[in-house]
């Protein structure tokens, strides 16, 4: 023992086969799960039923209450706890995805108004082009591709880092799922391609 109490000797009672999801970590520590002690802070108390865990809650706290009297005792299935667990994940993931929305918003806005100045400052060049002979297809046609040479220098910078600063926002020991990478690629380099062509 590590405690201050000194060594003790346990007898293992029974052998928690499936922990909560919270605590359910690859390569997690192994857990034991002590009886409270009198006048002692106590963690928590994994209690598995025949039936349906809701009706006996009552019951499990008066229980508790009889054998440790005085004690602040909160009661819950571990389907609830897991549900309060998957709220603030879907909390954390909507307030993330707004952000990006919102970043994805201003990028593309930035980006037409970028393509839109560079087209709107050589207006006089399209003029020249057109009086000595360039047909509209040809002008546009130059013009599509140079702003798709700029998304594409944009989009070889911006990739790359992309993946990285999510690894940086994202504990090492998240549950979250790993990213599609592939479907999220794809349909960042369309969407700046799609906003590109119509600037």
């Amino acid at each position: 023992s590590d405690s201050a109490g000194g060594a003790r000797t346990l007898v293992v009672v029974g052998v928690v086969e499936d922990p909560p999801a919270a605590d359910r970590k690859e390569g997690g520590e192994a857990r034991v799960y002590l009886p409270p002690e009198p006048g002692g802070v106590s963690g928590a108390l994994l209690i598995r039923t025949a039936g349906p865990a809701r009706p006996l809650l009552p019951a499990l706290r008066a229980a508790v209450h009889a054998e440790t009297p005085g004690m602040v005792v909160h009661v819950r299935t571990v389907a609830a706890a897991e549900g309060e667990e998957r709220r603030r994940l879907r909390l954390a993931a909507a307030g993330v995805s707004a952000a990006g929305a919102m970043a994805l918003l201003l990028s593309a806005i930035g980006l037409y108004a970028v393509v839109a100045f560079a087209v709107g400052q050589r207006t006089r060049e399209i003029a020249v082009r057109i009086a000595v002979g360039a047909r509209g297809v040809q002008v546009v046609r130059r013009f599509v591709a140079d702003g798709l040479r700029l998304s594409a220098m944009g989009l070889a910078l911006g990739l790359p880092a992309g993946p990285l600063g999510l690894r940086a926002l994202l504990p090492a020991d998240s549950d979250l799922p790993p990213l599609p990478v592939g479907p999220v690629t794809a349909i960042a380099v369309l969407g700046v391609v799609l906003v590109a062509t119509v600037a």
